[in-house]
């Protein structure tokens, strides 16, 4: 069953993100707005947890090979359950470097 728009999360980005997308190579901007859709319509996605890093609320995904998204979940007041649905996904940071597992 779809997800009704009400139920994806809304993506909010850090605020130097625009000069951030436009350093990223074309490839790198495919795979980094595929890896955000993704995320957005499903945050606990086996490939996308088993392939993170985990730092108390915040990740780490490799999107390619030399650059890594950062994120944090929100959730609505309060969160009930293990997989609760969030509110927000918090794109802190897009970083040229690999995650290493």
């Amino acid at each position: 069953m779809a997800k009704s728009e009400s139920q994806i999360a809304l993506l909010t980005f850090y605020p130097e993100f625009p000069d951030d997308w436009k350093s990223l190579s074309n490839d790198e901007q495919v795979a980094l707005a595929s890896f955000l859709e993704r995320l957005q319509r499903d945050p606990y996605d086996p490939e996308i947890v088993l392939k993170s890093e985990s730092h108390g609320e915040y990740f780490a995904y490799p999107v390619t090979d030399k650059i890594a998204v950062i994120w944090k979940l929100r959730y609505g007041a309060p969160a009930v359950g293990l997989f609760a649905a969030p509110r927000e996904i918090w794109v802190l940071a897009v970083e040229n470097r690999p995650v290493t597992k």
